[in-house]
């Protein structure tokens, strides 16, 4: 394990020095959470050993459930994450700019600098108007 967290932390630096690329890092970022979950969970294999059937393994609530219990995110910004990230990601190697989460249009920035802003989650006044740079 300790192999896969340093070619994480490899990367991840790589990933955000000149050109920076974070959708890569976020990726790997991702499925190193999902591997934490599932092996937090016991879930190793998909097929039951003994009658090779499959069996159904909750990928996305043992990624929360590691995000929560381990690197302490609340279960809004784990949702988030997943929301935004994970599906999109793992998918479509493409992030969803805008969706509905709990009642709300949520969005997300992309900010290079470490900020006090990181996962932050901001109601705005009902007026405000931000516009999506899409190319």
């Amino acid at each position: 394990m300790i192999e896969r967290i340093d070619s994480l932390q490899k990367d991840v630096i790589h990933c955000l020095q000149q050109p920076f690329a974070p959708f890569p890092a976020i990726l790997y970022c991702i499925s190193t959470i999902d591997l934490m979950g599932a092996l937090c969970a016991g879930q190793v294999a998909n097929k039951d050993p003994t009658t090779g059937k499959r069996i159904f393994v909750d990928t996305t609530a043992n990624s929360a459930k590691y995000m929560r219990n381990y690197i302490g995110y609340t279960e809004q910004q784990s949702d988030l994450i997943i929301q935004i990230f994970r599906h999109k990601l793992v998918h479509l190697a493409q992030p969803r700019l805008t969706f509905s989460y709990k009642n709300k249009v949520v969005t997300w920035e992309y900010v290079h600098e470490c900020t006090s802003k990181h996962l932050l989650i901001e109601d705005l006044p009902s007026n405000t108007k931000h516009y999506i740079k899409t190319d």
